[in-house]
């Protein structure tokens, strides 16, 4: 048995949940680097944002190792961010322990926000699909709760997984390489065997259930992931009171705008913009 395979069975072993993948050592690590850069959808927001974020009290939710705040922060009027993984927030308290303004770090999670007060955020960013570790309930609680903290027309941009890639995760990717080839045969093997449960809905058409979560192999097989697609998603996000609803594409960080198109994306995530539409 390969070193990866033993590595893999010891980390599963000792890991109960989502959270333990992320106060991991080794994860903290790998969110934790010295260069950060946001991703396209965050870098269009950012551009658009840029002249009214002084005006602004933000959150920033599942901060990791502090990836967007180097950007968001130096411009919001307040910013908090906050992550359920206090090795996380440890980490971005270091490193930007110099960087001005009215900023603060704090340990919380996105299903009770209680700590903040109702209609104190003009905007909420949950960026890099971080809504996609928890279950459903948990998920609409998460929405609800951001709902609650934001003003009426306040601003909610995040990211989700595509549903409409999920079978390209079971595709085998031919390589002239031997470890490559290796490599990718041991991947189908593992995505087959932590979704055994539902292996034919994933190979056949899952774009048809309502959303799913399984393990997609990240993190070493750590997470079960959430990936609904683009259409279920929006009417997700319309029954919890937002509107102005805008999607962008992963690639290129542009507005979706057709609905063909929307539809047919096969970015393997994607960021949605909308307004919180609460009643006053």
């Amino acid at each position: 048995m390969d070193s990866y395979l033993i590595n893999l069975i010891v980390f599963h072993l000792t890991r109960s949940s989502n959270k333990d993948v992320y106060e991991s050592e080794d994860v903290l690590d790998i969110y934790s680097p010295q260069e950060f850069l946001l991703q396209k959808p965050e870098e269009t927001i950012l551009n658009e944002f840029k002249d009214k974020l002084p005006e602004m009290r933000m959150l920033d939710i599942g901060i990791g190792g502090g990836r967007t705040t180097q950007y968001f922060a130096p411009l919001a009027k307040e910013y908090f961010g906050v992550d359920y993984a206090r090795g996380m927030v440890k980490r971005c308290q270091q490193r930007y322990r110099e960087l001005p303004g009215k900023i603060l770090f704090e340990v919380a999670d996105a299903r009770d926000l209680s700590r903040f007060e109702d209609s104190y955020f003009d905007f909420v960013l949950f960026s890099f699909n971080g809504i996609d570790y928890v279950n459903n309930s948990d998920r609409l609680a998460i929405f609800t709760e951001i709902r609650r903290i934001t003003r009426k027309s306040g601003f909610f941009f995040f990211s989700t997984h595509n549903l409409n890639t999920a079978q390209e995760l079971f595709s085998f990717r031919l390589s002239i390489h031997a470890l490559t080839l290796f490599k990718e045969t041991r991947r189908l093997i593992l995505m087959r065997f932590f979704n055994r449960k539902m292996w034919k809905v994933l190979r056949g058409k899952p774009e048809e259930q309502k959303y799913l979560i399984f393990n997609d192999g990240v993190h070493n097989f750590g997470l079960e992931t959430y990936y609904i697609t683009p259409k279920k998603q929006i009417k997700q996000l319309i029954d919890l009171s937002f509107s102005n609803i805008k999607v962008f594409g992963l690639f290129d960080g542009r507005e979706i705008q057709n609905s063909a198109n929307l539809q047919s994306t096969k970015d393997p995530w994607l960021y949605y913009l909308c307004k919180n539409n609460k009643p006053s």
